[in-house]
């Protein structure tokens, strides 16, 4: 993601969209593992730290962050724990109960390397919860702006699970808007020509009154998810893969016995 384009994402780090995709996780750690205080959590991709005050209620939190306007926000979180400046995979000896990543692994080119990367420090039975962007004829300026390689369905984002980690659940987040922002999509694709500067992102940030509508409206979706309501389509991916309890299996050799 370019210097522009974070600034501006910095600028919504509390609006609708964020709080919606935090609170949604948050629910979905509690979902997994009831409300424990005592985790160790990783946010992958942390950002300016907008998931962080909500899943450190549940225990300890790293972060990994590579973008430096990013870095210099979460260095002023003094509830953060450790800071990762280093793209994944990277080296790390550290395992973890939860990691979070909400719109993370669309950036990684190689995604199936990063799901195996967040298996390796994942503990047995800890839990993998994220969220990435949906459906590939909506990938735009938007998309190329953030530097995502991709976009996903619910079943081939969950293909990339390891079979160490399979997925518990998946499905749509950010449904019931999601006619309205594939029509100004669309639109804004058909309509769009060369610019100066090049790709923009576009901007998340809406008036007052509609934030707090469309905030409720992801509440609403959240508490659907949590009771097992899924809905065929959303602008979000979400998923939830938990680790296994038992190491990877190992070939037997097995010896002849001659008589």
């Amino acid at each position: 993601m370019d210097d522009t384009a974070y600034r501006q994402y910095q600028l919504e780090r509390d609006n609708w969209l964020k709080a919606g995709r935090r609170n949604l996780i948050a629910a979905l750690i509690k979902k997994s593992l009831g409300d424990r205080r005592d985790l160790e959590i990783l946010d992958l991709g942390a950002g300016v730290g907008q998931n962080v005050e909500a899943i450190s209620k549940f225990g300890e939190v790293d972060v990994v962050e590579i973008n430096p306007i990013g870095l210099d926000a979460l260095r002023q979180i003094s509830i953060i724990r450790k800071i990762f400046d280093q793209p994944i995979p990277f080296d790390c000896n550290q395992t973890y109960d939860v990691i979070v990543a909400t719109d993370v692994l669309e950036h990684i080119e190689d995604d199936r390397a990063a799901a195996q990367w967040i298996a390796d420090h994942l503990r047995p039975g800890g839990f993998f919860l994220s969220t990435v962007p949906a459906f590939q004829f909506l990938f735009s300026e938007h998309d190329v702006a953030l530097h995502h390689y991709r976009r996903y369905s619910a079943s081939n984002y969950a293909a990339i699970m390891p079979p160490e980690m399979p997925v518990m659940e998946r499905g749509y987040f950010n449904s019931f808007l999601f006619p309205l922002a594939v029509v100004t999509r669309l639109a804004s694709k058909l309509a769009s020509k060369p610019k100066l500067g090049g790709a923009k992102k576009q901007s998340s940030i809406v008036p007052g009154p509609i934030n707090s509508i469309f905030k409720a409206i992801l509440g609403i979706e959240s508490q659907l998810i949590l009771r097992g309501i899924r809905l065929p389509f959303g602008l979000s991916v979400f998923c939830r893969a938990r680790k296994s309890t038992y190491p990877k299996a190992v070939p037997v050799r097995r010896s002849v016995v001659q008589s």
